[in-house]
């Protein structure tokens, strides 16, 4: 119980900083809920038949109408056990102690329900400190009716007499047992519950990180297809500058030679020609490459 309380103590401070809850679920989980309901009710039904015609409490087991009502009084609160986490613990927990109080003839699956429902609680509940405090009040209420019947039974004058070889008495041993049995089991509802929560926790972490990663590597993309853009443009540019300037001076020099010396003029502006040729293909070359980028990106 102390690793559980521990590892509860982690949990808290996690849910506590992501500021995450596994509640509300949708429908399917509700369904599931009503299923796992249904299926308990008809079990239980099962048992407290089977249990009843065994004569588990003999003349004093409870009416069969009382055995009814609290089949439902198990079976229907965990049909809510994710809607309504540690109220149905708290209700469940009732149920199971008027169960034995009331003589139903049932002394198993009703151990199910309120194992669920102490479950429930560690692996749904966001608010850990609530949930811890509803798990001890039930475990504490439990172990407390627990030692007030061995207490009862003590008092019995042929409970603690030895008369076997064994160095314990029977009543001892049985007692002992007993506290055993129940601590292994509420540790094991506490246990199970808080590694569920743990692993939702990681879960929720794993998905954001994976988004933020995914938004990363969108956000590189996007910076990798602008750099190179800018390259792009840089290049395009020291091109065609090039390019003008030289059409410029041949222009020039063709102005100036154009009456003393007609075919030099007509070479410089063939050079002019050219470099204009090529300055357009350069810009086509660098639209199509542009146009691939966006192609690819969309």
């Amino acid at each position: 119980m102390a690793t559980s309380h521990r590892d509860s103590a982690s949990v808290s401070r996690v849910g506590t900083t992501a500021e995450w809850s596994r509640l509300p679920v949708g429908r399917h989980e509700y369904r599931q809920d009503t299923v796992l309901a249904v299926v308990l009710a008809g079990g239980l039904a099962l048992t407290t038949f089977l249990y009843g015609s065994a004569g588990t409490y003999g003349d004093d087991q409870a009416a069969w109408w009382v055995s009814a009502l609290m089949i439902v009084a198990n079976a229907a609160p965990i049909a809510f056990r994710r809607r309504f986490p540690m109220s149905v613990a708290l209700v469940s927990a009732v149920a199971f102690a008027a169960t034995q109080l009331l003589r139903v003839p049932e002394v198993f699956l009703v151990n199910f329900t309120l194992f669920i429902a102490l479950y429930t609680v560690g692996a749904w509940c966001s608010d850990r400190v609530r949930s811890e405090a509803v798990r001890w009040v039930v475990i504490g209420g439990m172990f407390a009716w627990l030692f007030i019947a061995i207490s009862f039974g003590w008092a019995s004058p042929n409970s603690l007499p030895n008369d076997t070889d064994s160095p314990v008495a029977p009543y001892v041993a049985f007692s002992l047992l007993n506290i055993f049995i129940n601590v292994i089991y509420f540790g094991a509802a506490w246990y199970a519950g808080n590694r569920a929560w743990v692993s939702a926790v990681a879960r929720h972490q794993l998905a954001e990180r994976t988004a933020e990663l995914a938004a990363e590597r969108e956000r590189s993309a996007a910076q990798a297809v602008t750099i190179e853009r800018v390259r792009i443009a840089r290049e395009l540019h020291d091109v065609v500058a090039h390019h003008v300037s030289l059409m410029g001076v041949q222009a020039g020099a063709a102005r100036r030679v154009l009456d003393r010396d007609p075919g030099q003029a007509s070479a410089s502006l063939g050079v002019v020609e050219e470099n204009a040729r090529t300055a357009v293909e350069e810009l086509r070359r660098m639209l199509g490459t542009l146009r691939s980028d966006d192609d690819a990106a969309g």
